[in-house]
């Protein structure tokens, strides 16, 4: 269907002068395929019990692959004709036992709580020396194609309002599973006790207890390196200074201390599946999953209008507005979800969340041009750049972004 991507590829299409087609090559000749296999069907047995024959045995196929930055999918395919899904990593970029773990804790419970298409996991192995060689999932086949060029291009304008109600859905189903802290998950056991931990792409170790602790660590580096590779321009120095100071700007005061709720943190359209009517089948790739504030669960990268250009503009603002109107219809109902739908409603409409989506996504190279949009939205015409760089060009950075 137009609009609608397969997100199979063959093998044969591998480049293998690539590192990540090398890697995958590498995995596929030297994996212990077999241990992968008698574990799937360990797994298999764990999960459907006596109504299996006894001679069951799984089969990889390796003639097609599916994959993502730091992982590749291999189909399992089962005697009796079920076919189930491994997740291999791939080692481009280190992934710990905890990460792992706290990706696994995210989608059960995502799976438990709500009903977001996750899927369902059956077995996993998070350590680097077990048998089969590298850390795999093995998973539920969740059926969908992703959208070939982002939501807003390729999905047809009959079905915008359905896929925004679909989104908005999401968003307000993990705003009800909240924790007191900001951090990922983690459960040492499945169905065990979860426990906040620290972010993995936060500048702190310990859980945070504020929205603007959260958005502080998130700029950090950023802000840090402005300040270290333009100490003596005036202009970029006042630049770190107000991406600093501006944050404050982007929080909702009334939440600030929590509680907060679970996101995503990649909700684009590589990490959604839909069928043939675009319904939403699935949503995958938990990995950058944490709770948040709920500032963070409202930013959705394919709906950002800093990143439009002409008349693509107005496809995504109407687009937005769509999402922004189902949280708005949804506040009729009980007293927390009610709550939880107007201010996410509200947040998604507003400058702050616009500045916001910029703020996460933006490199340092385009510190400048993102702190000259602070300035307007903060000061208005009250107070100039200029004004700004001649009380701020020459101090030294904030304290709390120094080193030592």
């Amino acid at each position: 269907m137009a609009g609608l991507l397969s997100t199979w590829k063959s093998i044969a299409e591998l480049d293998l002068t690539s590192k990540k087609g090398s890697r995958i090559n590498s995995i596929l000749s030297q994996a212990d395929f077999g241990y992968l296999a008698r574990q799937a069907v360990h797994a298999r047995r764990a999960e459907d019990g006596t109504k299996l024959p006894p001679d069951l045995v799984a089969t990889f196929s390796c003639t097609r692959f599916m994959s993502g930055h730091n992982n590749f999918v291999l189909e399992v395919t089962f005697s009796d004709n079920v076919i189930w899904l491994a997740r291999i990593h791939m080692g481009m970029e280190e992934q710990t036992v905890e990460d792992v773990v706290s990706e696994i804790t995210t989608m059960r419970l995502v799976k438990k709580r709500t009903t977001i298409p996750v899927p369902k996991i059956y077995a996993f192995d998070a350590t680097v020396n077990n048998p089969f060689g590298y850390q795999y999932i093995l998973m539920e086949l969740l059926h969908g194609k992703r959208t070939r060029l982002g939501l807003v291009p390729s999905v047809p304008s009959i079905h915008h309002q359905k896929v925004a109600r679909q989104i908005a859905n999401i968003l307000l189903e993990l705003s009800q599973i909240t924790f007191d802290r900001i951090g990922r998950l983690i459960a040492l056991t499945e169905g065990g006790p979860i426990t906040v931990i620290g972010s993995k792409y936060h500048n702190v170790v310990s859980p945070m207890a504020t929205s603007l602790e959260y958005f502080y660590g998130d700029r950090y580096g950023e802000n840090l390196e402005i300040y270290e590779s333009h100490q003596d321009d005036a202009q970029w120095n006042t630049a770190s200074w107000i991406l600093t100071t501006g944050l404050a700007h982007l929080i909702i005061p009334d939440l600030s201390n929590g509680p907060f709720p679970l996101s995503h943190q990649d909700l684009h359209f590589g990490n959604i599946l839909f069928d043939d009517e675009f319904n939403i089948s699935g949503v995958i790739d938990w990995s950058s999953a944490q709770t948040a504030p709920l500032e963070s669960l409202c930013i959705l990268p394919d709906f950002t209008l800093y990143k439009a250009r002409g008349a693509r503009i107005k496809d995504v603002q109407d687009f937005k507005n769509l999402i922004v109107q189902a949280p708005e219809e949804s506040s009729t109902g009980t007293s927390a979800y009610s709550t939880k739908a107007r201010y996410m409603a509200a947040y998604m409409a507003s400058d702050q969340s616009e500045l916001n989506s910029r703020l996460q996504a933006t490199p340092s190279r385009f510190a400048l041009d993102t702190a000259e949009t602070f300035v307007k939205h903060i000061y208005g015409t009250t107070i100039s750049w200029e004004q700004l760089v001649e009380i701020y060009g020459k101090l030294p950075i904030p304290r709390a972004l120094k080193t030592s």
